[in-house]
């Protein structure tokens, strides 16, 4: 089964969202398609495969930053990414 997660930082914690109950091929394949290059159309990823998808929303820090928010929105992620 796969499994959708939220990070709660209030618990600081992972919260289930969504349970699936059958691997979605379109959807791995969208999210790597540096892996479908050839005709390997059938790929499944292992047991212990994961995704992390970070998002933001750029009008909550637009009322504290004004203009420069988007800016500052793609820094945090970056920051992020790195540690």
């Amino acid at each position: 089964q796969e499994f959708l997660y939220h990070y709660s930082p209030h618990d600081h914690a992972l919260e289930r969202r969504a349970t699936f109950s059958k691997f979605d091929n379109r959807l791995w394949r969208a999210l790597n398609p540096g892996k479908y290059c050839g005709s390997s159309t059938n790929y499944t990823p292992s047991a212990d495969a994961f995704v992390v998808i970070f998002t933001t929303v750029c009008w909550r820090e637009e009322a504290k930053y004004g203009v420069r928010a988007y800016r500052y929105c793609q820094l945090d992620l970056g920051h992020a990414l790195a540690g």
